[in-house]
């Protein structure tokens, strides 16, 4: 699987609409659309393979540069592949993701306090 395979898989998780800018940053090196002059690699035939060094090994994926939504990727453990299983599987995560075009963090912050306050939403 390629960095731009993992990204379109890390976009149905999240439930995005996949049409803002991203980028990984693997070991120091940043992937992306190609784009020499930003030192960004391209990330379309780039393996997870090539660049994932196994075990325990971390990296970083940004979305939206404008509200800069940083996650970090932790591979915990390597599975071995069962012909009887359809890839990708998701095993676990933790939270809620937030929507698209949400306002940052601090947008989000804002639609959870506004979600939980019964006298706001039931004004909606």
């Amino acid at each position: 699987m390629t960095l731009q395979q993992l990204h379109l898989i890390v976009q149905e998780l999240m439930g995005s609409d996949n049409y803002h800018i991203y980028s990984w940053t693997v070991a120091g090196v940043d992937y992306g659309q190609s784009q020499p002059d930003f030192h960004v690699h391209s990330e379309n035939s780039v393996k997870l393979t090539q660049v994932v060094k196994g075990e325990n090994f971390n990296f970083s994926y940004t979305y939206d540069f404008r509200d800069s939504w940083e996650h970090e990727l932790l591979v915990e453990k390597e599975l071995l592949s069962s012909p009887d299983t359809k890839y990708p599987v998701c095993i676990t995560g933790n939270c809620a993701c937030p929507p698209e075009d949400c306002g940052a963090s601090w947008g989000y912050a804002e639609l959870l306090e506004i979600i939980a306050d019964p006298s706001i939403t039931s004004r909606i």
